[in-house]
């Protein structure tokens, strides 16, 4: 890992994850930045950890369903991690992991499973969870010539 310094405008090196990552969901919550899933030589990963700036140290924390391309965000005092695959198929597996207790927690499944979704929160407006899924319209899925 690298971080970025916009007043010296330069990189530097940061302590790699405990284990090798691909295909990662990453967010951020409390200062800590959490990287969810991936995969390593193609296997999907259940390892979560998590990075403390102020130490420079990266932290194996509770584990969730092992699956690739996880998108994730912080949704009040909860991360959420979304969809993924199981490296077979797409999944439409919802958890959400509670910062206090270190524990996931299954939530109410997507409708459509998805791979790599782009997860956020929109403050005051997307309820929490349990909310169950709801399918508003589909995306006009045509490539331009």
């Amino acid at each position: 890992m690298e971080s970025y310094d916009p007043r010296t405008n330069k990189w530097s090196r940061r302590p790699p994850m405990n284990r090798c990552k691909g295909e990662v969901g990453i967010t951020v919550a409390n200062g800590f930045i959490y990287a969810l899933g991936g995969s390593c030589d193609g296997a999907p990963l259940k390892t979560v950890e998590r990075y403390d700036p102020t130490t420079n140290t990266w932290t194996l924390i509770c584990s969730l369903v092992d699956r690739i391309g996880i998108g994730c965000a912080l949704l009040g005092d909860r991360l959420i991690a979304v969809g993924g695959s199981n490296g077979n198929s797409p999944l439409n597996d919802v958890e959400e992991y509670d910062l206090v207790r270190n524990v996931w927690n299954q939530l109410a499944p997507m409708s459509v499973p998805r791979v790599r979704p782009h997860v956020f929160n929109i403050p005051n407006i997307m309820p929490p969870p349990p909310a169950p899924w709801t399918p508003v319209a589909d995306m006009d899925g045509s490539k331009p010539a």
